[in-house]
């Protein structure tokens, strides 16, 4: 039984499943995140769309690309990750002060309280939100 799933949703999982997610080495910043969203159809949890929407000190890493800045070393991350949800996408702020969007693509997972992490099927993690204040707004994110 996952602990960190109680942590999240008041109860315990309807299921445990194990397998191999694919982790990058390395990401590279892509700035400040405003928000980031999901959607919850699980019979045990109230359904809907969810949006933490964060406040200074939360950052947005991607994969790291051939020849990108490397800013933060994933080989400590977590084993064990919690599905918040369907990633429906995420804002962020670069270092000029320019608003930028995600589309929705994969799945919200939680890996920490202070960490969560984009997965896609078959590609493995491609983004992660740290740090800062994670506030969850349960309102609907267009």
């Amino acid at each position: 039984m996952s602990t960190r799933y109680q942590t999240f949703h008041d109860t315990t999982p309807d299921a445990v499943l194990e397998g191999k997610i694919w982790v990058p080495g390395e990401l590279e910043l892509l700035g400040s995140c405003i928000d980031c969203g999901y959607s919850v159809q699980h019979e045990s949890s109230k359904e809907g769309h969810y949006v933490h929407d964060h406040k200074d000190g939360v950052k947005i890493y991607r994969r790291a690309r051939a020849g990108g800045r490397v800013d933060l070393n994933m080989r400590s991350f977590p084993r064990e990750a919690v599905v918040l949800g369907k990633f429906l996408g995420a804002t962020w702020r670069d270092a000029g002060g320019k608003t930028h969007e995600i589309k929705g693509a994969g799945y919200l997972t939680a890996p920490t309280t202070r960490m969560l992490a984009v997965v896609k099927q078959g590609s493995g993690v491609e983004y992660v939100i740290k740090g800062g204040s994670m506030r969850v707004d349960d309102w609907i994110y267009d």
